[in-house]
């Protein structure tokens, strides 16, 4: 399907008037990111059927490790926004109605997930609840789990994260934070309870977090300086940036890789470069406008990103439906690097159109506040 089809054919009407409240670059970052999310869920077959390129696979992905952070930034972006056009409510009240929002949603797709797993009969009820409570419901489920513990914190200390000392300490924080993480994964037999725990509470735990929070609030603060910069900066410079950013992370998750001895899990997002880059990824994308592209692909990046939450719930729940089903018509299977790279690609197509597609039904219906 070409992008003029794809933009024509299943973009509702409404979503092609585009509102002059909305901020382009950032449905640009979040169709990005959201497309990237998918890709990390795309292989259907077991590890095992392609130990031998674990490295190579992990390694070439490294670039696209920057989605989670991205959202997670555009998220608590829009959070503050969000306040600042209810400026005059009390914030409990503010909060209250965010937490409502993002419940809605929440609890659909945690049932959903739930249900799937007991119709297999091979989940019991209280392994399911740990698997609620650690965001291993399904894939991404963490996310919201985030969300709900950054929201109130974040309305608490918001007015103090205006401030370049306030968000520099944040910064080291979260720095330190992670080389304590991979302190403990080189030294993982010295500190097997400890990394069990963390294991255990997995991806929601909020000191992974904390550093997006704090720049998608200073961003919004900022955000006619930023965009006048990023005008003001040549596009050479922005991919010379880009460019090294990409190394870097290369580098970053090759050791990570290798001290984790692959087992990586649940500190996937957990690097330095993603802190360094997350800012100057907004820089760059702060002055693109629509008109700028090509109307397929802006039509394109506006319909991924009005369905952003439909295809990452959707394509979390129905990758491990795949990978259920390709685990056992793939047992005892191995496979090349050149195949397990074509397995993934048509996995990431298919994942996604299948997403997008039934986010797309799902608001025809009437339930836009699930995938919306």
């Amino acid at each position: 399907m070409n992008q003029k089809s794809l933009s024509q054919g299943v973009l509702p009407k409404k979503a092609i008037s585009y509102s002059v409240d909305r901020l382009f670059c950032l449905d640009l970052l979040k169709a990005a990111s959201i497309l990237s999310v998918v890709s990390f869920h795309a292989i259907f077959v077991p590890r095992s059927a392609y130990q031998d390129s674990l490295f190579f696979l992990d390694i070439a992905s490294a670039p696209l490790r920057f989605c989670v952070p991205v959202l997670f930034t555009i998220s608590f972006l829009l959070f503050e926004r969000g306040i600042e056009h209810s400026a005059g409510q009390p914030d409990w009240q503010i909060l209250k109605k965010r937490i409502s929002r993002l419940a809605i949603p929440t609890l659909f797709w945690f049932s959903l997930a739930v249900i799937l797993k007991l119709s297999t009969g091979r989940n019991s009820f209280p392994d399911l609840l740990l698997a609620v409570a650690n965001g291993t419901i399904f894939q991404g489920a963490y996310y919201f789990l985030v969300l709900f513990q950054m929201m109130p914190l974040l309305i608490l200390c918001r007015r103090r994260f205006k401030y370049r000392k306030a968000v520099g300490f944040i910064i080291a924080l979260q720095t330190i934070i992670f080389l304590l993480i991979y302190f403990i994964l080189a030294r993982a037999n010295q500190f097997s309870a400890l990394l069990s725990s963390l294991e255990g509470v997995g991806r929601p735990f909020l000191i992974y977090w904390l550093v997006y929070g704090v720049l998608g609030i200073y961003l919004w603060q900022h955000w006619s300086k930023l965009v006048e910069r990023s005008r003001r900066i040549p596009i050479s410079v922005k991919l010379a940036f880009l460019g090294v950013g990409v190394l870097l992370v290369l580098v970053e998750r090759s050791i990570f890789f290798t001290i984790s001895n692959g087992d990586i899990p649940p500190f996937d997002y957990n690097l330095l470069i993603c802190i360094l880059m997350t800012p100057i990824i907004f820089l760059c994308a702060a002055s693109i406008k629509q008109e700028q592209l090509p109307e397929p692909v802006s039509n394109c990046i506006m319909l991924v990103s009005r369905y952003s939450l439909g295809i990452f719930c959707i394509n979390g729940i129905a990758s491990e439906i795949f990978l259920s089903v390709g685990s056992r018509v793939a047992s005892g299977f191995t496979f090349s690097l050149a195949e397990i790279l074509l397995i993934k690609l048509i996995g990431w197509t298919v994942l996604f159109l299948l997403s997008l597609r039934l986010s797309i039904l799902l608001d025809r219906i009437g339930l836009g506040a699930i995938v919306r």
